[in-house]
């Protein structure tokens, strides 16, 4: 199990175990006690990974009926949160471990938790640290204006509100039947059976219905993984092939909204995208190959007038895009020389696609150094007066040496770009993962399909317009 739609997957088989099974003929006292401690875990789970998709969308506080009805994503979240748990004490994990529980039902509870958990723990820590990049990262943002998708999988978080809704209506169902157990199984479980039915089991099954509605209006990747996101300037951490492009969206986030680059920062940066573009390239084949290695060649001219340059900086500027970028390439050339400790691979379509982000990290590079010189961050020592100073770059003839090799790299990426282009196109899945989707596997299986609401456009972020959904093929 690799990816988060697959544990997300494995969470709704298990589920449907539990309704198929039923708790009708659970009569153990300490299987009923799993079963209700599981299914507090299921529903906490499903409550943070809903918060850490959907919380820059705005606030999930007091919504009304009606904003619940024409906002369900959001309506998803409160219902979530209104929620309770049956609070009983079982077992620990430990004691789980050594004595599992008897009943297929409450075993299968218990699996249900543990692969919410892994796949809640995985949504927490994919989190980007700023929560404009929040929409970038997970999917939501609209297309650019060239229609190119935006960084990370395309519509990946829709894929990822339609699973947790469906295992929302899940959920639902298996709580009426768990309350009906508990109803039979004494005074003892009367709290629990109350929690269980309470009148916030109606506006959650409406909420998670038409969420789950909005959510399959449009094209779902069938399989999507969340990769572990960065802390601070930390670099996120690849593990997996699929990591590849959202690590390289991230060298790009961080060099065009951060920062101007200092002169040692600019020359790593460079020879970073130098060296991952000659590591991807020995993972390509055809055409590809040639023209990978030739932008990197024009990269490594482009550090080498850094590395005789005689400027300075008035910023700090950042290595966190050096450093993202570093990680990349490293990466890659583990998995070349199966040095990686999981035993990752790396196929030619995969590095090729790769490879086609790099020229837009060297137009951003190249923006960088433009930005910095307009705003009089670098200064050069000009010699050539009657008192040697220090000038800014923007106003001295030095300015050209470096413009030049700009629009030189500028030029070059162009050219890779437009030959590379056609590898830029989402590549479409044509055999299913492993497992299928976890909205798949729950169809039918206790949630009631609902109308779409009338106007179902969730609330925009200020400054930013609402996702649309593109219509169904």
């Amino acid at each position: 199990m690799n990816s988060t739609a697959e544990r997300l997957s494995a969470a709704a088989t298990a589920l449907v175990d539990v309704l198929a099974t039923g708790h009708a003929t659970v009569t153990e006292q300490r299987d009923l006690v799993v079963a209700g401690q599981a299914r507090d875990q299921a529903l906490a789970c499903l409550t943070l990974a809903h918060r850490y998709l959907f919380a820059g969308l705005g606030p999930t506080a007091r919504l009304s009926a009606r904003d619940m009805l024409r906002h369900p994503i959001l309506g998803l979240g409160e219902a979530l949160q209104h929620r309770t748990g049956t609070s009983l004490a079982g077992p620990s994990p430990t004691d789980l471990a050594v004595r599992p529980p008897q009943h297929p039902t409450a075993r299968a509870w218990v699996a249900a938790a543990a692969a919410l958990d892994a796949a809640a723990v995985e949504i927490a820590r994919a989190r980007p640290d700023k929560p404009q990049w929040a929409w970038l990262w997970t999917g939501l943002a609209p297309t650019t204006a060239d229609d190119t998708p935006p960084a990370g999988s395309p519509v990946i978080a829709w894929g990822l509100a339609a699973d947790v809704a469906a295992l929302t209506t899940g959920l639902v169902a298996a709580d009426r039947d768990l309350a009906e157990a508990f109803g039979r199984a004494g005074e003892q479980f009367t709290s629990a059976r109350q929690a269980l039915t309470d009148d916030t089991l109606t506006d959650l099954s409406v909420t998670a219905g038409l969420a789950l509605q909005l959510a399959e209006s449009g094209p779902l990747p069938r399989d999507y993984h969340l990769p572990l996101a960065a802390v601070g300037s930390a670099p996120l951490v690849l593990t997996s092939a699929a990591d590849l492009l959202p690590a390289i969206a991230r060298t790009l986030d961080l060099i065009q909204n951060g920062p101007a680059l200092t002169g040692p920062q600019q020359r790593a940066l460079t020879a970073a995208v130098a060296v991952t573009a000659l590591t991807l390239g020995d993972a390509c084949t055809g055409p590809a190959r040639h023209v990978v290695r030739d932008l990197a060649a024009t990269a490594t001219g482009y550090a080498a007038v850094w590395a005789s340059s005689d400027l300075c900086a008035i910023e700090a500027g950042d290595w966190s895009a050096v450093r993202q970028l570093r990680a990349v390439s490293g990466f890659v050339h583990a998995t070349l020389h199966g040095q990686h400790p999981d035993g990752v691979a790396l196929d030619a379509g995969e590095a090729a696609r790769a490879a086609a982000r790099l020229p837009a990290l060297l137009r951003a590079v190249t923006g960088n150094l433009r930005a910095g010189i307009t705003d009089d961050v670098f200064l050069i020592h000009d010699r050539y007066g009657s008192e040697p100073t220090w000038r800014p770059l923007s106003g001295h003839p030095g300015q050209h040496r470096y413009r030049q090799a700009a629009d030189q790299l500028d030029q070059a990426a162009d050219e890779a770009a437009d030959q590379l282009r056609p590898l830029l196109q989402p590549r479409r899945t044509t055999q299913p993962p492993g497992l299928p989707p976890a909205r798949d596997l729950l169809r039918g299986a206790g949630h009631q399909i609902l109308d779409r609401p009338a106007h179902p456009a969730l609330p925009p972020i200020p400054g930013r317009p609402a996702p649309r959904r593109p219509p169904a093929r």
